[in-house]
């Protein structure tokens, strides 16, 4: 076994610059956009260095084969491929032949694959062009080409893709399909390391006002507006207020009107106790009567509750997206955990009752603004304090 480096093919559309040395070209190494010379055949040297093993094939000749930067890693692999090559020289099993030559042939082996597994024609006819012009945009005309890429050909072919996120995840998860059925083809040895979009919203959310929270209850219907009300007012996540059963209210006693999250209920699987608000009573006492020993929320639990927010924000005409973000179901705690701190309620009150287990989680949940800080300022230093 031993370990060298290999020059590759340039990625399409790389930055490329001339120096005093010669040209060179920007390449994702590792993570990090670094400058590599680029050589007289116009490839770069790839710095990431590879053990390769020679493998005896079942015809009898000899190949060479790289395999991972880890020798233990390669070691195995380079084991498991002479067993089943040894196998198929002894007639103990069918050989598979590795694919060789032009890319357009592997693309069309690889297409009747996916129809004979049931692929309908109309994801057929999207999923297949988006992976030929993948492979075009990667630069990979040939078996050989392929076998070169690495992840950071992939990582900056990703990172160029135009479009919002879910389409860039659609391309990523179809030239994922693909590479996995190279390395079941014996085509590849492993598949290259790929990029992991984020999965949070790209678009913030917005806190929602008390005002909007009202307009919003007026000219929605019962007891969606009971609903909005509570997940304002007590900051509670909307998976928690559907789990509400009669028994977590507790509208009368010396503590006043609270609630009792469960800790089953919770997210952070932490029960906490939510103070609420004392115009809320009356509603929630009705909520009591309805749901007679039903969850609080029985009879709007299996709505959609998506759909429904849109339409009552719509009818309320509040605005879905602004300069400061998207107004969704969420936006309701922010709203709440905002209004409270506009108030000069104690932060650490704030934070018991959102259920945080840091105050720094409050930075994203209070949407102060200067003039806020500014008003909030002059008040507490006024000449009647």
């Amino acid at each position: 076994m031993f370990k060298q480096s290999i020059t590759r093919p340039i990625p399409a559309g790389a930055e490329i610059r001339t120096t005093k040395n010669g040209q060179e070209a920007k390449i994702l190494v590792d993570g990090r956009w670094v400058w590599l010379p680029i050589n007289a055949s116009g490839k770069y040297r790839d710095r990431s260095r590879v053990w390769y093993q020679k493998i005896r094939m079942a015809d009898g000749t000899t190949k060479a084969m790289g395999f991972f930067t880890n020798k233990a890693a390669s070691e195995a692999k380079a084991r498991e491929i002479q067993l089943e090559q040894d196998r198929v020289r002894a007639g103990l099993a069918a050989p598979r032949p590795i694919v060789d030559g032009k890319v357009d042939d592997l693309l069309e082996k690889f297409e009747s694959f996916k129809r004979i597994g049931g692929l309908s024609a109309a994801t057929a006819a999207t999923e297949f062009p988006r992976l030929r012009k993948a492979v075009e945009q990667l630069g990979w005309k040939t078996v050989e080409r392929i076998r070169q890429a690495n992840s950071s050909d992939i990582i900056a072919w990703f990172e160029k893709l135009p479009g919002a996120a879910a389409t860039k995840k659609k391309r990523l998860h179809t030239l994922a399909t693909f590479l996995r059925w190279l390395v079941e083809e014996r085509v590849l040895v492993i598949v290259p390391r790929l990029p992991r979009p984020s999965a949070k919203p790209e678009r913030p959310r917005r806190a929602i006002t008390q005002e909007e929270v009202e307009k919003l209850a007026k000219s929605t219907t019962w007891p969606w507006s009971i609903l909005y009300r509570l997940a304002f007012f007590t900051l509670t996540r909307k998976g928690a207020l559907f789990s509400l059963l009669v028994g977590d209210l507790h509208l009368d006693g010396p503590e006043g009107p609270r609630i009792v999250l469960r800790p089953e209920t919770a997210k952070t699987k932490v029960g906490q106790v939510v103070p609420v608000p004392s115009r809320l009573v009356p509603d929630l006492r009705r909520l009591v009567a309805e749901a007679d020993g039903r969850p609080l929320f029985w009879r709007i639990q299996t709505i959609n509750d998506r759909v429904r927010w849109a339409k009552d924000i719509k009818a309320a005409g509040i605005p879905h997206e602004t300069d400061e973000g998207l107004a969704v179901f969420h936006s309701l705690r922010h709203g709440g955990a905002t209004h409270l701190a506009k108030k000069g309620v104690s932060i650490l009150l704030i934070q018991k009752m959102g259920g945080w287990k840091s105050i720094r989680m409050l930075e994203k949940y209070t949407h102060i603004q200067p003039i806020d800080a500014r008003e909030a300022i002059d008040a507490a230093f006024s000449k009647n304090s």
